[in-house]
């Protein structure tokens, strides 16, 4: 249960600054100076978007937000969210593990979750300039308006049988099955195969081009 949303104008990270308050509580600012994303990439966080953390405690989570699927429920969270009738993006993609992509195919929104202290840390950014159709959804009000939509969802998608998200996030995502796709993995190399099912755990498998094998990716970086 919600207990402190709070906002700053201005945050080095989100991620960071929400550590020195309790669990249950949500951060948004409206700048973030040292936004990150997977990996320790930087995150542009200019003025107009949406840059929030939501500090859940880990002994609260459910299955759906253990380990690698808790990504794909946030992700599945935020896409039911802003994509709700009357809400502002009515063509989103989710992109694995954890991106969602405008009509365009453009990054619009990221997702970072750590872990700090006993508690979840899931940052959310959600780069309103780079789609038109937030042109609406710019001031401090509408800000906390979506992140409530969204902080929502999460409560509701965290109780749904973990079918019925996998089977969501397979409906909207911009690389259906049996399309090609390439992944850049940790250990720096290519692999590259048809796109055949979301995992329970949240892991990718593909058929693998080379071999025609089912393999499964945990962790990587889709090519566009």
């Amino acid at each position: 249960m919600l207990k402190h949303l709070l906002w700053t104008e201005c945050a080095s990270s989100t991620n960071d600054l929400i550590k020195k308050y309790p669990a249950n509580s949500v951060l948004i600012a409206g700048i973030q100076t040292k936004g990150r994303g997977r990996q320790g990439r930087d995150w542009l966080s200019v003025k107009g978007g949406l840059y929030f953390t939501y500090k859940k405690p880990l002994n609260c989570f459910l299955e759906n937000l253990q380990g690698g699927f808790c990504a794909i429920t946030i992700g599945a969270a935020c896409h039911k969210a802003l994509t709700m009738p009357n809400k502002p993006v009515q063509k989103l993609y989710l992109k694995w593990p954890n991106d969602l992509l405008n009509d365009k195919l453009e990054k619009i929104a990221g997702i970072l979750i750590e872990v700090s202290q006993q508690n979840y840390l899931i940052g959310i950014g959600l780069n309103c300039g780079s789609n038109p159709e937030f042109a609406n959804y710019q001031s401090l009000y509408s800000n906390l308006y979506l992140a409530k939509l969204i902080i929502n969802q999460i409560d509701l998608f965290a109780q749904k049988p973990k079918a019925d998200i996998i089977e969501y996030w397979e409906k909207h995502t911009h690389h259906k099955k049996n399309t090609q796709i390439k992944a850049h993995l940790p250990n720096g190399s290519l692999i590259e195969g048809k796109f055949k099912f979301l995992g329970q755990n949240g892991e990718l498998w593909l058929q693998a081009t080379a071999d025609n094998k089912l393999i499964s990716l945990e962790s990587g970086i889709l090519q566009d």
